[in-house]
């Protein structure tokens, strides 16, 4: 009984230990396309994904972001989940200016889950031939997420590209708030 106990507790603190935010009506966040393929879907001719929630974590060095269109569960939401290593050298580069990653990188992965406009598909997307500027990250409360990219979708089992020159902007505050209990990340 104390272990499963033990085990509730730490699942209660990581639950809660993934920071969220909803954007307000100044902030923006879009990721954008001339065509999207989907296997299992469709076609979206234009894709556009506007984005009206981010919820991170930060697990030692891995920043961990759910950047999706809406605060519900990641099964039945569609959103961008990325991932950005040696997160203490990446927050002081970008104090200094802009930094650039590409996309994939040992520094930076990107993949795109379509749960509701998709639910039948199980292609797992990501992000390939790109980059991604972050020009301002601070964690915490009042904290600011700015960036863009340009890069390509694949389907990352067969390599075929789903969507070319794909945009995504986030210009996003940050605020602590209490999240679903699904967000957290860190073991």
């Amino acid at each position: 009984m104390k272990r499963t106990s033990t085990i509730a507790l730490m699942c209660l603190i990581g639950a809660f230990s993934m920071l969220s935010c909803h954007f307000g009506p100044e902030q923006t966040g879009l990721l954008s396309g001339d065509k999207l393929v989907v296997d299992n879907c469709g076609t979206f001719e234009p894709f556009e994904m506007k984005i009206d929630f981010i919820a991170y974590d930060d697990c030692e060095d891995l920043l961990y972001f759910r950047i999706q269109k809406s605060g519900r569960a990641i099964s039945e939401s569609d959103g961008i989940a990325l991932q950005l290593t040696n997160s203490e050298n990446l927050l002081q580069a970008v104090q200094e200016g802009p930094v650039t990653l590409d996309l994939p990188s040992d520094e930076a992965r990107l993949s795109l889950y379509l749960n509701r406009d998709c639910p039948g598909s199980f292609v797992s997307i990501i992000a390939q031939d790109g980059h991604l500027e972050i020009s301002q990250l601070e964690l915490g409360k009042n904290g600011v997420l700015l960036l863009s990219g340009t890069f390509d979708l694949v389907d990352e089992k067969t390599g075929e590209v789903l969507g070319q020159q794909m945009e995504l902007t986030v210009d996003a505050e940050l605020s602590e708030q209490s999240p679903h209990v699904d967000f957290a990340y860190c073991p």
